[in-house]
């Protein structure tokens, strides 16, 4: 007795997390494996601290990691949903399944008047329906096994086909600003955000079940969007336009976030993860990003005196777009074309050469290959495979051009661009190469005209079945890619080693005619630090890189200045407010994802826009004189909610003055653009 303890615990049955004793509040579990909506199980035991002869046994405690109520699926058919006289209502939850309870109440109350059922599946009778019906509707609640409540209001007295009746939705489940998308993430992470989101818990008597709220938007290799808390009719269920039934004359079919609807145009769905933003020397500026819906690469001119939000309409679909059928001849999007093409626009790079020109970087996820797009003077755009890959890994297969980071020559305005492969032969066996291609003319036109070395290179190591990764990332080599140039024009490139938890940088030696040994700049040991780096140098060829330490979760700056030490940007504490006794109240922000670093007033003020992934919103930090870091919001965590800021934050110089772009999500106006700022600079 009065012996100090301290714990350890571990996930599923795997290896156990390093003992540490608990804070002043308790024990505080913090593992980005909570990034996921799911049910674990975790395993806890004690010991007198340093005396492994007195560690417990282990406890299990399962944990719901849950914040999206359940779903209704909902006949627009009224006359479907019944069965002589028991009415059909069924119900889902995207952690929970069937696992739900379901009320009935009527809709001028904020409470069910009747008790809670078990079952994903009602069967409600005529007569209790007709008992609670107010202006013949009445409210459906359904709760999961973490409490979250969603409800819909339905009219099943009225409807026939035509009417349009039988549904409508309600949902009281999280507000725009609290929408999770979960991923499911493979052998490669699709995406640069991450998932460094907590569950914390705090030990007591009796370890409950534990809901935590949180946000994740990291790519969408293989994702699970969180859709609307109901849904009417066959609209519900859609995986592809095909499912959808016919529409009317002069509309066309869609299926947009699995849900089916009608429209006389070219519906846009999702456009802008992967987006980054370029200037040209003759002031304009350009955005590339992804349409997720149809996995096209698209592009848009921004117009300087406007700004703001991207018009639809700006956008040019660069590449994936079919040749046909053209179904809307007059549409302004995709050339009137409704069918999916190649998947090809993720991991977006752009860059504007001397003479005006856009160009792109990105990736074909159908080949697994590196392309490049090139716009000419007259808006055509042209595309060619840089390095190709072989769509699936396998043996002997290659998947090539993840994060790609396009850079130009100050000199001549050759482009290069740095990116991650994962290849695999029998002589080499499976690895992952951080490679950069270098082009031997300022306007390429085939793989012929690049020139390609390899930067670094690891092992790609097989899962362990019985230990597999529970983390947002892969192991490996070369996550989070990123170039800039040498005063010389040379390539400097930094990237995140996973499988060693470094922040490395690799600059190439012209002497040599090859990349040097890459250089540790933080990380190793018990510090996970690199994730999502960004990169500049200035006039004397010193590298400045902003990344986010993941051990500490915070936003931090380097140089490879020798001996320099790395300063702290963000820690992500923010003061919300006083406690009852009158003192400051903090809370921890989840800072740093996507940042993106510049170096103003001619290479002396760097400036790095990025997100507050708790808040939503984008930030940017400038360095002040002394050496401190000043942080200013951008946009988002406004009231009334405007939407999710700070997604795939990019920012370029335009002139002297700073431009930035991000991807917007307002879940709750089923909304989504691309948003461009602009911020003077104070000369100093």
């Amino acid at each position: 007795a009065g012996n100090e303890l301290e714990w350890a615990y571990n996930l599923e049955n795997g290896m156990f997390r390093p003992f540490a004793a608990p804070g002043p509040n308790g024990l505080v579990i913090e593992d980005r494996a909570f990034a996921w909506q799911g049910k674990y199980e975790i395993g806890l035991k004690a010991r007198v601290k340093g005396d492994y002869t007195t560690t417990s046994e282990v406890m299990r405690t399962p944990v719901i990691i849950d914040s999206v109520g359940p779903r209704f699926i909902v006949e627009d058919d009224v006359e479907r949903a019944w069965d002589g006289d028991t009415y059909h209502l069924t119900m889902f939850d995207i952690v929970s399944g069937n696992i739900v309870q379901w009320a009935l109440g009527r809709t001028d109350s904020d409470q069910p008047e009747t008790r809670w059922h078990d079952g994903g599946f009602a069967e409600i009778s005529r007569g209790q329906l007709e008992k609670l019906a107010l202006h013949g509707e009445v409210v459906v609640w359904a709760k999961d096994e973490a409490g979250n409540v969603n409800k819909v209001m339905i009219a099943p007295f009225h409807g026939s086909p035509g009417e349009g009746a039988g549904c409508e939705c309600n949902s009281s489940g999280p507000s725009a600003g609290g929408i999770v998308l979960m991923l499911l993430v493979g052998l490669v992470l699709l995406g640069r955000g991450r998932g460094r989101k907590v569950l914390r818990f705090v030990k007591s008597h009796q370890l409950g079940k534990v809901a935590s709220t949180f946000a994740l938007w990291a790519g969408m290799s293989a994702a699970m969007s969180i859709m609307p808390g109901c849904s009417c009719g066959k609209a519900g269920s859609c995986e592809l336009f095909s499912d959808c039934a016919e529409c009317p004359e002069g509309e066309i079919a869609f299926c947009i976030d699995g849900t089916c609807l009608c429209s006389d145009d070219i519906v846009i769905g999702r456009l802008g993860p992967y987006s980054d933003i370029a200037t040209g020397s003759n002031g304009s500026i350009w955005v590339s990003a992804y349409h997720q819906q149809y996995g096209d690469l698209v592009v848009a001119q921004v117009d300087p005196a406007t700004l703001g939000r991207i018009p639809d309409t700006a956008w040019e679909w660069v590449d994936g777009v079919p040749d046909g059928p053209v179904q809307v001849p007059q549409s302004e999007f995709r050339g009137g074309i409704a069918a999916k093409g190649p998947d090809v626009g993720m991991y977006t790079s752009i860059a504007v050469s001397p003479d005006g020109t856009p160009q792109v970087t990105y990736f074909d996820r159908d080949t697994g290959s590196l392309k490049f797009a090139e716009r000419s003077a007259d808006g055509v755009w042209t595309t060619h495979v840089i390095e190709a890959g072989s769509g699936e890994l396998g043996e002997t297969g290659a998947l090539i051009g993840m994060y790609t980071s396009l850079s130009l020559r100050g000199d001549d305005g050759r482009p290069g661009v740095a990116y991650l492969a994962h290849a695999a032969d029998f002589t080499l066996g499976r690895r992952a190469e951080v490679r950069f291609a270098s082009a031997q003319s300022t306007h390429p036109g085939s793989a012929a005209d690049w020139m390609t070395f390899v930067v670094d290179t690891a092992p790609l190591l097989e899962e362990d079945p019985e230990n597999p990764n529970i983390y947002p990332l892969p192991e490996g080599l070369g996550l989070f890619v990123d170039l800039a140039r040498m005063p010389d024009h040379s390539p400097a490139v930094v990237y995140y080693d996973r499988t060693a938890g470094e922040l490395k940088l690799a600059k190439f030696d012209v002497a040599l005619g090859q990349f040097a040994d890459p250089v540790v700049l933080d990380g190793a040991g018990d510090i996970d630090a690199g994730w999502s780096p960004s990169v500049a140098v200035d006039p004397n060829g010193v590298v400045h890189v902003a990344y986010v330490d993941a051990t500490q979760d915070d936003l931090v700056y380097i140089t490879d200045v020798p001996g320099a030490q790395k300063e702290l940007v963000d820690d992500g504490l923010r003061i919300v407010g006083t406690t009852v006794d009158g003192l400051p109240k903090p809370e921890f922000h989840f800072v740093g994802d996507d940042a993106s670093l510049v170096l103003a007033n001619n290479g002396q003020l760097p400036m790095i826009a990025y997100q507050d992934a708790t808040s939503h919103e984008l930030l940017l930090a400038t360095r002040q004189q002394d050496g401190s870091w000043q942080r200013s919001s951008i946009a988002g965590a406004t009231d009334p909610f405007a939407g999710a800021y700070g997604f795939f934050a990019a920012d370029s110089m335009l002139g002297a003055d700073l431009v930035m772009s991000t991807w917007v999500i307002d879940q709750g106006a089923d909304e989504n653009w691309v948003e461009v700022f602009h911020r003077q600079i104070a000369i100093e």
